[in-house]
C-alpha cells in the first residue's frame, strides 16, 4: 500500500473501494486506483457520500433518482458524477460496515470462484479476489449500466434541446 489518508474523493482513475480493518481495529478502505493503492480512515460508503457533495450533490438524491430512473431499491447503483461517467455499486446494502463499491468502467470480466466469492479482472490487468457472487456481479453491472444509459441520453438531449424536458 502506497499512502495512508483521512480522506479521499472519487474519480474517473478509481477502480474500487474495498472494505478494510486499519490498525486499531476499525474499518477503513482500501482504494484501488489505476496503478495505484491507497488506505483511507473512513469507510468506503462514506467516501461515495462524501464524494457525492464534492460533486455538487447529496448521496441521499442520487440514491433517490436512480430509485425513481431504474425502480431499483436494493443495492442501487450511484451516478457519483455523471457528467463525466462515474458510476459506482456496491457489492452489499450500502448500511452494511463491509460494503465494498466498484466503477463499472473499470472491471473487463469475472469468473466465479466458489459460490460467494469471484475473481475480478480490471481493465488494467489487476485482479482481485472478492465475496461477491457472480450473479450479484451481473446484476449490479446491468443496473449500473441502465441507469448510465439513461442519464447519458437525458444529458446529450438537454445540450441539443436545452430549453425542453424529455419525459
Amino acid at each position: 500500500m502506497d499512502e495512508k489518508i483521512k480522506m479521499y474523493f472519487i474519480h474517473k482513475g478509481t477502480m474500487a473501494l474495498l472494505p478494510v480493518f486499519l490498525e486499531d481495529g476499525k474499518i477503513g478502505t482500501k482504494v484501488l486506483e489505476e496503478g495505484r493503492e491507497l488506505v483511507v480512515h473512513c469507510k468506503p460508503t462514506y467516501i461515495v457520500t462524501a464524494s457525492c457533495i464534492y460533486y455538487g450533490a447529496s448521496y441521499k438524491g442520487r440514491r433517490d433518482a436512480t430509485k425513481e430512473l431504474i425502480q431499483v431499491n436494493r443495492k442501487p447503483p450511484i451516478a457519483v458524477n455523471p457528467y463525466h461517467e462515474v458510476y459506482f455499486f456496491p457489492s452489499l446494502s450500502p448500511t452494511q460496515e463491509f460494503c465494498g463499491w466498484f466503477s463499472n468502467a473499470h472491471i473487463a470480466h469475472f469468473k466465479r470462484m466458489s459460490y460467494n466469492q469471484s475473481e475480478i479482472t480490471f481493465l488494467n490487468g489487476e485482479k482481485i479476489l472478492y465475496n461477491i457472487s457472480k450473479n450479484t456481479l451481473e446484476v449490479q453491472l446491468s443496473r449500473t449500466s441502465i441507469l448510465k444509459s439513461i442519464l447519458s441520453k437525458r444529458f446529450a438531449y438537454s445540450k441539443k434541446f436545452p430549453y425542453e424536458l424529455q419525459h
